[in-house]
């Protein structure tokens, strides 16, 4: 199990439209919280597999830049994933 804090950037971004493409829309840091849960199972000394789920969400939003042409702002208020696991023990 895990608990912490992130922050995150938007280094670029393009939005494509039916007759155009904008790029850089969006600037600033974004801060949240992050959380996983996990559960593995040791076939011998060196090997397990497992499955994982992690949970994200941002305490601020993303702001658009001036060239925007509407203002904007993005916020991740839930992003949660599931995978599977494998730990190497060397």
């Amino acid at each position: 199990m895990s608990l912490g804090a992130f922050a995150q950037t938007v280094t670029s971004d393009e939005h494509r439209y039916f007759d155009n493409t904008v790029n850089d829309l969006y600037e600033g840091w974004t801060f949240g919280l992050q959380f996983s849960l996990g559960m593995a199972y040791k076939f011998n000394e060196t090997y397990s597999i497992g499955i994982v789920f992690s949970g994200q969400s941002d305490l601020s939003k993303l702001e658009t830049t001036n060239n925007a042409s509407f203002n904007d702002e993005q916020k991740i208020t839930g992003l949660n994933t599931i995978g599977f696991l494998f730990i190497w023990d060397l």
